[in-house]
């Protein structure tokens, strides 16, 4: 992960490249052989139907909400409230910081937190040896001698600070006593979830070399449909009005619609 701070970003480079033999450092950039980042965008832009269809169907599931007969909708519940508080006093956070300092508060936590995820990753699931880590204001990177697209995206996929919250409140629903603070787990699960979201395109925006190796379109696609999908999985989860078979049922439809748009459009009728 990278900050807008060049010398941060040719040290990052410099350090994955050591450890790519199919990497080749040049002195603006990371730079791999044009047949790959033609083989990335070509895989990056057959996702995007999966998207749409993936969005087509969030949304016409999130659609009937309001017309559930199954009481009250989740959207007026004191849980969804709670989340949507948690998320937005981290938004008055971040863009009051932004306006303030120019930065936004809490920038050498996210780049921890990045980077031990790249770590954690890297380390557990594949079996990698981190041989540096490091963390500053400025940025971070890691150096290990496993590297991949999952790796390199592991950090913009999951909001890695939700994992305390859930695992507290996994051992605080167990007790009578925890369930007099559902609303206080969902405000910080709000909070974190937001905290991953905004960092997350901010930090995109501002250009990253984690997306240099697998490519840039494909890191996008896969970026936003793991987001959304996640997003998706926690409200039909929460939300007594959906249900898995239903959200299944709308991924279906929109499916069929987007391949007859499709076939209509090239068939010309």
């Amino acid at each position: 992960m990278t900050l807008p701070v060049s010398s941060q970003r040719r040290g990052k480079l410099k350090a994955r490249a050591a450890e790519a033999d199919e990497e080749v450092m040049e002195d603006d950039g990371l730079h791999r052989p044009l047949r790959n980042r033609i083989y990335n965008a070509i895989i990056g832009l057959g996702f995007v139907p999966f998207a749409w269809v993936l969005t087509m169907a969030i949304i016409a599931t999130f659609g009937t909400m309001r017309h559930s007969s199954a009481g009250l909708p989740f959207y007026k519940t004191h849980d969804c409230v709670s989340l949507i508080a948690g998320a937005a006093v981290w938004l008055v956070i971040f863009f009051g910081s932004l306006w303030l300092r120019g930065l936004p508060l809490c920038i050498r936590l996210y780049v921890f937190g990045h980077e031990l995820m790249h770590a954690w990753i890297a380390g557990v699931f594949f079996k990698g040896r981190i041989k540096e880590f490091n963390v500053s204001a400025d940025g971070g990177y890691i150096v290990t001698d496993k590297y991949n697209f999952i790796i390199a995206l592991a950090p913009y996929l999951w909001p890695i600070y939700c994992i305390p919250v859930l695992a507290i409140w996994g051992v605080a629903g167990w007790f009578p006593e925890g369930l007099a603070y559902t609303g206080t787990f969902h405000g910080a699960l709000g909070f974190t979830w937001m905290f991953h979201l905004s960092f997350t395109v901010w930090m995109l925006t501002k250009g990253q070399s984690d997306l240099l190796l697998p490519g840039r379109i494909f890191s996008l696609v896969v970026i936003y449909i793991v987001n959304v999908a996640l997003l998706a999985a926690f409200v039909i989860t929460m939300a007594p009005e959906f249900t898995w078979m239903g959200f299944g049922q709308e991924l279906w439809k929109a499916t069929l619609e987007f391949y007859l748009a499709v076939a209509k459009l090239f068939g010309g009728g």
